[in-house]
């Protein structure tokens, strides 16, 4: 029984481990939501020059996946995107939607800007999706266990903030 729980310990602090919570400062520089989406293909290579500052976890639950995004304006309009990565790169990014997504993400242009514009994007991000502000169905059983995993991290993490 003692070893089982040495091993579950272990195993945790891996985990923990690959889920790095303690990024500050900015991944993308003076970003505004409403102007990034008049240039997809600058969000893609700025967010792929800059792939080592985004957290662990977020690299580990959308790093390899096909995402649909419903971004909410200010106004109340649905901008629908989608976005393929591999190795937590954007591989694709463009207007409209997959039809076979692994990953839809619901968000809203204030919250994007809020995060951006934090002191502390990770934890704003934390906050976000623990509020809801940041929801997401997965498609798939992969990205299902992948989001699981991390969910019950940030929430774990997010208590001891």
């Amino acid at each position: 029984m003692f070893l089982i729980l040495v091993i579950a310990i272990t195993l945790f602090s891996l985990l923990l481990n690959q889920y790095s919570f303690e990024y500050s400062g900015s991944v993308v520089k003076d970003f505004n939501a409403r102007k990034a989406l008049v240039d997809l293909d600058k969000i893609k290579n700025t967010v792929n020059e800059n792939a080592d500052k985004i957290p662990n976890f977020i690299k580990t639950v959308f790093g390899n996946e096909n995402i649909n995004i419903k971004l909410t304006t200010n106004e109340g309009t649905v901008v629908d995107l989608w976005v393929k990565t591999q190795n937590a790169k954007i591989v694709s990014l463009d207007y409209g939607e997959l039809d076979n997504p692994t990953i839809i993400v619901y968000t809203s242009e204030d919250t994007l800007n809020r995060i951006a514009k934090s002191e502390k994007p990770t934890d704003e991000l934390l906050y976000a999706m623990n509020s809801g502000e940041i929801r997401y169905e997965t498609k798939t059983v992969t990205s299902g266990i992948r989001a699981s995993i991390g969910k019950f991290l940030y929430k774990v993490i997010y208590k001891f903030k």
